[in-house]
């Protein structure tokens, strides 16, 4: 692959066709790109060219055709101007940006995260219908108050070192899930119908929970927030 190399950092290039990264993002025919720098993500095999203007990644094995002709498809426009101090020099703007992109978090995690936060506050507004409904007293109260609130915190903290990369964070919540899904599927047909009957609201709550943790999930265990994940490893 020796044509993606000899970008000029700083200068400026025009796309003469389309074509699409590795995360299907598209760019089209006469847009402008700056080249900055670009780094290798060891963690999802892919390339990433740095410009002012976007990032594009491209998969050393299912985009190799493209690196191999990129400069087919990116034709220089105009060159630096050599008072040009905005631009980093390619030696030390290369290591920088392998830093930066290997350790910025995709989009697709943030988004898991802020579903996983949805679903521990339908579990808090759950918890408080099911009290009103079922209204324990005495010990019965201070017992179930306690294992709530243990509950609450202990998934508040779990999303918390999700949301900053633990990779251990991330598979106790996919375990916790697969147990939750096998717990449900596994219960008798007529026993399940007479428990979601019996209290629909916050049963009809738990359901739409594990539905969007299936696919805070799924965004966390597929590229590139799988990448992420293991980007120390």
């Amino acid at each position: 692959m020796s044509g993606h190399f000899d970008f000029i950092s700083g200068a400026t290039y025009t796309v003469t066709k389309d074509f699409s990264d590795f995360e299907n993002n598209w760019v089209t025919c006469g847009a402008r790109l700056t080249y900055i720098t670009k780094g290798f993500d060891s963690g999802s095999g892919c390339f990433i060219f740095v410009f002012k203007e976007r990032k594009l990644r491209l998969h050393e094995g299912t985009n190799k055709a493209l690196l191999d002709s990129l400069q087919d498809y990116l034709s220089l426009d105009t060159m630096p101007p050599s008072e040009d101090v905005g631009m980093p020099a390619p030696s030390a703007g290369l290591d920088r940006g392998i830093v930066s992109i290997a350790r910025e978090r995709p989009r697709q995690v943030a988004q898991a995260v802020n579903l996983l936060w949805f679903t521990l506050a339908m579990g808090v507004g759950a918890v408080i219908l099911n009290f009103l409904k079922v209204q324990p007293k005495g010990g019965i109260l201070a017992v179930a108050l306690s294992i709530t609130f243990l509950v609450i915190v202990a998934k508040a903290l779990f999303i918390g070192y999700l949301s900053v990369g633990r990779n251990w964070a991330r598979m106790l919540f996919l375990i916790a899930l697969i147990y939750n899904l096998v717990a449900l599927l596994f219960f008798p047909a007529d026993l399940l119908v007479r428990a979601l009957m019996s209290n629909l609201v916050y049963n009809l709550f738990y359901i739409t929970q594990l539905l969007v943790e299936c696919v805070a999930m799924y965004l966390v265990f597929t590229f590139p927030g799988s990448a992420w994940f293991r980007r120390d490893q």
